[in-house]
């Protein structure tokens, strides 16, 4: 259904000028070693010099997703293949539907990133926007571990659901709060651990608290439980 492909990524030279940069900011010059401590510190600040680290993400998916991308526009760039039919020969634009594919390039920066992140991994945004979003997640994290921890849906930052209707993720019985932060309990009757299960049709694995698989589509554990 989607495809995503990492084009570009921060590299230790745009750490190294990220952390210059927020050096100037406290009157101080420097120029070295970047630790890893360091890049999540600020990552998990996020402090304005995260926003010269940028992303370059190449995607395969349907138009009707793609717009879901489209709407964020602060700290990102869109550039979406044209459906227009003197542009394209594929199919006729008059009368595609709206799962026709289009190709999806994003130059996004870090900080962009994280708040697209904490909308499309959203328990309320559709179950195809949060595939394209867990791949794009899945990418970053492969190249830059730093960013493990950052990127994910806002109900764990924030502790809570600000949602008009809750998708029922922090008010389940597998997360409890705990100083104002989410804590993810082990179900056992899934075997689930750390945000994951196992699904037992296709074997990939799939957020715990969703109620069918994203790859096949699969019920997941005693989805009853989680309405």
């Amino acid at each position: 259904m989607a495809e995503v492909e990492l084009l570009r990524h921060p590299t230790d030279e745009d750490w190294q000028r990220c952390k210059m940069l927020a050096m100037n900011t406290i009157g101080r010059k420097w120029s070295g070693e970047v630790s890893d401590e360091w890049k999540r510190r600020i990552l998990k600040a996020e402090h304005s010099p995260i926003r010269t680290l940028w992303f370059t993400v190449r995607m395969e998916l349907p138009y009707w997703v793609s717009t879901h991308f489209v709407r964020h526009k602060y700290g990102v760039e869109h550039y979406v293949s044209s459906q227009r039919n003197d542009r394209q020969s594929n199919y006729d634009r008059n009368k595609a539907t709206q799962d026709a594919q289009v190709t999806h390039i994003m130059d996004i920066n870090a900080q962009e990133l994280i708040q697209m992140a904490r909308m499309r991994l959203c328990g309320q945004a559709s179950v195809e926007t949060r595939l394209v979003m867990t791949l794009i997640r899945d990418a970053v994290i492969e190249t830059n571990p730093e960013f493990a921890d950052f990127i994910k849906p806002k109900c764990e930052f924030m502790g809570e659901c600000n949602e008009f209707k809750s998708c029922g993720r922090v008010s389940s019985r597998f997360v409890r709060l705990h100083k104002s932060k989410p804590v993810i309990v082990t179900d056992e009757s899934t075997d689930c651990a750390t945000g994951y299960c196992t699904c037992g049709e296709c074997g990939r694995a799939v957020d715990f608290w969703d109620k069918w698989c994203r790859w096949c589509g699969a019920r997941i554990g005693d989805a009853d439980d989680l309405d």
